[in-house]
């Protein structure tokens, strides 16, 4: 169970804490933490993505990735988190490079950290975390772990014109740490983030 750690989700992160085997989080820039310490479960840090302008790849951004990492490395110390899972990343504009990937997560490498797959954007032209290969190769450069989501899969492969399970197995071969499952629909070419049941996973 994922939770933003903004005062109105306590009680959701609680509830959830009584059936969960552990809850994620996300600590939103400028969030106050202390009220999740009530959490019984074991916690995983999720760092900002994307819709919190969190994008490691774009060079513009430096200091602010610089910064979301950081506070999501100190959240992990704060709640005892064996894991950080991120958003490698979208290559949305000229100012953005794998190459600035890397040497955000390489200067501020943290041994828990776990990169994330994810499927191509409407605003990207291309990707860097979405193939086997490209997983391979970022998580070669980053020496980081790898967090694999299946509906980001279901996407990729679909955006690709690949069969799902085909792409999937390829990619557990990777051996990720770390698995993101819901439900959702193979034929989408982006995911939806269902309920667990709901569509044709």
């Amino acid at each position: 169970i994922k939770v933003y750690s903004e005062a109105k989700n306590i009680e959701h992160a609680l509830e959830a804490a009584e059936f969960a085997d552990f809850i994620e989080i996300l600590p939103v820039p400028g969030s106050d933490l202390a009220k999740f310490k009530q959490i019984s479960k074991p916690v995983i840090i999720h760092a900002p993505h994307a819709s919190f302008n969190f994008n490691p790849a774009d060079k513009r951004l430096e200091e602010y990735n610089k910064r979301c990492l950081q506070d999501s490395i100190k959240a992990a110390d704060y709640f005892g988190a064996k894991k950080i899972i991120v958003h490698p990343g979208h290559l949305f504009s000229e100012s953005c490079t794998l190459d600035q990937t890397i040497k955000l997560i390489r200067e501020n490498f943290d041994r828990r950290i776990i990169l994330e797959n994810l499927p191509k954007t409407k605003e990207e032209t291309c990707t860097m975390f979405r193939s086997p290969l490209e997983i391979a190769n970022l998580m070669q450069k980053t020496d980081a772990g790898f967090c694999f989501d299946f509906g980001h899969a279901s996407a990729s492969a679909r955006q690709l014109g690949l069969p799902c399970i085909d792409f999937v197995r390829e990619i557990i071969k990777l051996e990720p740490s770390h698995f993101h499952i819901c439900g959702g629909f193979m034929s989408n070419y982006m995911d939806s983030h269902l309920s667990l049941f709901k569509g044709d996973y």
